[in-house]
């Protein structure tokens, strides 16, 4: 009986050790994995800039990002607001974030994770300024792609 005592706590110890040694290299793989690029978005129109969307994607694995810093910054002085949104590997939009303080005013929106388990093939960011009584806005984007999605 007390051998198979032993047994029994000598491999729940290996089973424990190999759980946190796989923690361990899980952990320190996901940390070495982390791909960051800086992405800085802008809405011209004759010449002017009408508003600016600026950041960092920071790419985790094919599933998940999250965008750090996020920042909306108004610079049309023309009293519409701003607004930027996610178009997730043209599959489904992020939520839309809009900046409505006015000229030269910048909103920050800090992390926004995102995750979609079909795998995130790119981010497309939008930046806009709406314009009023119409469905065309001042738009522009630009296009990130995720360096963990294989397919």
């Amino acid at each position: 009986m007390e051998s198979v005592m032993r047994k029994r706590a000598g491999r729940r110890t290996v089973i424990a050790m190999s759980m946190a040694a796989g923690l361990v290299v899980g952990l320190a793989t996901s940390a070495d994995a982390v791909q960051d690029a800086y992405y800085n978005v802008s809405v011209f129109k004759g010449g002017t800039r009408l508003a600016r969307a600026d950041g960092t994607i920071s790419w985790i694995d094919a599933r998940n990002f999250a965008i750090l810093n996020a920042r909306l910054t108004d610079s049309a002085c023309d009293g519409r607001p701003v607004y930027f949104f996610l178009d997730i590997s043209g599959q489904w939009n992020g939520r839309t974030r809009t900046n409505s303080l006015g000229c030269g005013r910048t909103v920050s929106f800090g992390r926004i994770p995102t995750r979609d388990d079909s795998g995130i093939r790119y981010v497309d960011i939008w930046v806009c300024r709406d314009v009023a009584n119409t469905f065309a806005d001042d738009c522009t984007h630009q296009v990130h792609r995720n360096p963990y999605f294989r397919g």
